[in-house]
């Protein structure tokens, strides 16, 4: 029996079996053993993967190793071949545990919660490895140990590793595309992880489907890998050309590059960069409600567990040694609205070469302040060379900067309103619940059938008592009357009080979200990202740049999407979002005396805003284009 204030997860062995005790099930198949295991001692390994984004469905891998056995199914995609997926699985847990999200998350409601609270432990204390569909050409490998031969990057051979770089991504089987690098979970998984180790569930490397030097399409795709060619059929469905599908799949093989880098690309539409921004802020504010659960139930010295903390650094672009980084002073707007947006700390250190900003807290909220806030900074300092002049430029950064600082103060404010509306909304829900109990049991007394008694002919009492009994069953039905005026009267009070709450001022995002709506960290975040902006349809023609998408006008309807509703919240009441705010402070300062930092205040950096029409116009393009963000 583990000690109360150890963390536990189960864990799948997972072997090689050719029963025959299921007639349907494939040979050779898995047998499944479940077991317990502490996440601070014991070891095991916890698979990444993603279920399939191809015609997934139910698939029988093996069985339980009980008396009674019975199926193990897993969802899976069609690009999983699945001979392939279980020789791998079985040769990576012959020795060591697996814990694999399909098996090893319980099923029952009150167990998953709980369970998907612990997957950022799993992670960070287990041995990761990222499981992918199919096997990639020789090519990869090659362009491996060319780079490892060709050294550091530097000025005398940076060229030499762009044209190896070029060279191998010629062959749309060189990076053995998958959608492992899209999905906001398994991004999230590669962040919790100390190492990840990529494993491939094919030990058969594919053949080269080489692109022409010319720009021309390959012929040999009937080659690809099971993702590659199901994504290039699904393209041409869409109605992208032979040479647009394969350049679509070149994008993917270049994500193995710069898996991370999706968010924050200077060339990101603004739609989706709020988009993106609206997400992040959405599985933030999920993911703190579960925290919120667990850490209520956990003593102090387990909370502290739950700390970490994330580095940004600030460099030259042009990584010039001979000149120190400023700190700007629109960076101490922007990190501010960072913490109030992901619920995190932040202090920053000044280097010659570099400004760091380390945020600190819980570490999962830490981890997304930190890829926002480089998002922010790279698009901010973008937009800012529209501006012609130094003095307009910090303006224009200023403008933006002290909104967004000011977006994430009323979003802060409103999350509270939104928790204490849901409380109130509770409250009247169980008040309107219990009058209408009241209500249906005075219907049923009201409705009871008279029972008729012989009455002795000789007693005139006797018929006096029965004619008072009527009298007061009609008083009854009256006070019935009388009741039901009254609930009526008290729920349209609690309906005028919500329609109140309702009415708070609100800025409006460029992209509308159903209110029901839910993000499945499981699915693609490029699908995420679809559901809440409008694409263009894709052109017969190639396309050789990132597809341009309109961002709606503030006000604007788009006819696919449902009028925006006041968001919900995930809170259960604001007293639960306000525990949580001061467990999570508590956290943050118990963090920093633990490694033994300590702040200082420095000098109040001054912000002279010089050219008031850039700053005016940076306040605008603030509320247009980077972000207004909804908690959800």
């Amino acid at each position: 029996m583990a000690p109360p204030n150890q963390k536990q997860a189960w864990v799948a062995r997972l072997t090689r079996c050719e029963c025959t005790s299921f007639k349907d099930l494939c040979r050779p198949h898995l047998c499944v053993e479940m077991e317990f295991v502490n996440l601070s001692c014991d070891k095991a390994i916890a698979i990444s993967y993603t279920w399939g984004e191809f015609g997934r469905r139910k698939i029988s891998i093996g069985h339980k190793h009980t008396e009674l056995p019975e199926l193990v199914k897993m969802e899976l995609g069609s690009e999983w071949d699945l001979g392939d997926l279980i020789d791998r699985l079985s040769e990576v847990g012959l020795k060591t545990p697996c814990w694999i999200d399909q098996l090893c998350i319980p099923q029952r409601e009150a167990e998953i919660r709980k369970a998907l609270a612990e997957v950022p432990t799993i992670y960070r204390t287990f041995n990761v490895i990222a499981l992918m569909p199919g096997h990639p050409c020789k090519c990869l490998n090659d362009h491996l140990n060319a780079s490892i031969e060709l050294g550091s990057i530097g000025l005398g051979n940076a060229l030499n590793h762009r044209n190896n770089f070029k060279s191998t991504y010629r062959c749309l089987n060189s990076a053995c595309v998958s959608s492992w690098f899209r999905r906001v979970w398994t991004r999230q998984e590669l962040l919790y992880s100390r190492q990840i180790q990529v494993v491939w569930a094919s030990k058969t490397s594919s053949a080269c489907v080489m692109k022409p030097a010319d720009g021309q399409v390959a012929e040999n795709v009937k080659d690809l890998t099971p993702f590659a060619d199901h994504l290039y059929k699904s393209l041409l469905h869409d109605g992208y050309s032979n040479q647009a599908a394969q350049y679509q799949i070149f994008q993917r093989g270049v994500d193995l590059d710069k898996c991370l880098d999706r968010d924050n690309h200077l060339n990101t539409p603004e739609a989706e960069a709020k988009a993106a921004l609206h997400l992040a802020s959405r599985l933030m504010g999920q993911y703190n409600v579960l925290q919120a659960e667990v850490l209520a139930h956990e003593p102090p010295s387990v909370q502290k567990q739950y700390a970490g903390q994330s580095v940004v650094e600030i460099r030259h672009v042009d990584g010039s040694k001979s000149k120190p980084v400023g700190h700007e002073s629109y960076v101490d707007n922007i990190s501010p609205a960072m913490t109030l947006f992901f619920e995190c700390n932040c202090y920053s250190t000044s280097r010659y070469m570099c400004l760091e900003l380390t945020f600190y807290n819980i570490a999962e909220n830490t981890i997304a302040a930190v890829m926002l806030f480089e998002m922010a900074y790279n698009l901010v300092a973008e937009w800012s060379r529209s501006q012609k002049g130094i003095a307009s430029r910090n303006s224009y950064c200023l403008g933006i900067s002290e909104e967004l600082c000011s977006i994430a103060k009323k979003e802060k404010a409103a999350e509270e309103i939104r928790a204490e509306n849901v409380n109130r909304n509770n409250i009247a829900a169980k008040v309107k619940q219990e009058e209408a109990e009241r209500q249906a049991q005075l219907n049923r007394l009201a409705n009871t059938p008279k029972l008729s008694f012989p009455e002795p002919s000789t007693s005139d009492e006797a018929s006096h008592d029965v004619n008072s009994n009527g009298d007061h069953s009609c008083n009854d039905s009256f006070n019935t009357a009388i009741d039901s005026e009254r609930i009526k009267a008290e729920d349209s009070e609690f309906e005028d009080e919500s329609d109140d709450d309702s009415r708070e001022d609100s800025i409006e995002p460029d992209f509308k979200v159903e209110r029901e709506y839910d993000i499945n960290s499981f699915e693609d975040l490029e699908k995420e990202i679809k559901h809440l902006i409008k694409h263009e349809p894709p052109s017969s023609e190639a396309s050789f740049g990132p597809g341009q998408t309109e961002a709606f006008k503030s006000g604007e309807q788009s006819p696919n999407l449902p009028p925006t509703q006041e968001p919900e919240s995930y809170w259960s009441s604001r007293m639960q979002l306000i525990t949580f705010r001061e467990t999570a402070e508590k956290i943050a300062e118990e963090y920093l005396a633990d490694r033994g930092v300590k702040l200082r205040s420095s000098s109040t950096r001054s912000s002279v805003i010089r050219d008031w029409d850039a700053y005016s116009q940076g306040v605008r393009d603030s509320k247009k284009n980077l972000m207004c963000v909804e908690r959800g």
